[in-house]
């Protein structure tokens, strides 16, 4: 049986500029998904077409730069991240080629052996952000788990951690004392939720 080895990591946006190479439902579908749990830098998005569901779905966001053209090598300048998501294989083996002469990390939709990076299942509640991956391997196991943990975890976790943060930062003593306290703070909460929800599978 495999094992997932994919690192996770949680990246600042600050100077996350991403480029996108498509316009249509795939392309759709990232950008939902980029603006719904992240605010990059720059957002690129270049193609040929958009779909008119595309050109609505981004029509009042000033950040995101779009561009009806064919896709160049100069679109890769000054960017660090690349999600590909036209279907068209030879598009697809070209911008990932390129994305990787300059070490820059690429995304191929539907492509898991093609990429660097999945864009995995999100689950937030404020400042509290859970992902989610399957290796590439089931999206539709990891969207049924996602959607289970939204209706598991509370609305008033949001409100919890910020609680936490402030109580934290009260906290005297060395680090495990301070892990100790907040885990007793904790486990009644984690307890009470873990009673209340059901199984995703049975």
């Amino acid at each position: 049986m495999s094992k997932n080895l994919l690192y996770p990591i949680f990246i600042k946006p600050d100077n996350l500029r991403i480029l996108i190479v498509g316009g249509g439902p795939v392309a759709e579908e990232k950008v939902t998904f980029l603006l719904k749990n992240t605010t990059p830098a720059s957002l690129k998005v270049v193609s040929r077409e958009f779909t008119p569901d595309f050109l609505d779905l981004i029509k009042d966001q000033e950040r995101v730069i779009v561009e009806k053209s064919a896709y160049q090598r100069h679109h890769l300048e000054e960017v660090n991240m690349v999600i590909v998501a036209a279907n068209n294989l030879e598009l697809n083996t070209v911008v990932k080629s390129d994305a990787r002469e300059r070490n820059i990390w690429v995304n191929v939709a539907d492509q898991p052996e093609a990429c660097d990076f999945y864009l995995g299942g999100v689950v937030s509640r404020g400042d509290l952000k859970i992902a989610i991956s399957t290796n590439g391997k089931a999206p539709i196991l990891a969207r049924r788990i996602r959607k289970y943990l939204e209706e598991s975890i509370p609305e008033e976790t949001e409100q919890l951690v910020d609680n936490l943060g402030f109580i934290r930062n009260q906290l005297h003593g060395d680090f495990s004392k301070k892990l100790k306290d907040l885990l007793t703070l904790t486990q009644d909460f984690v307890h009470e939720q873990h009673q209340r929800v059901e199984p995703p599978f049975r």
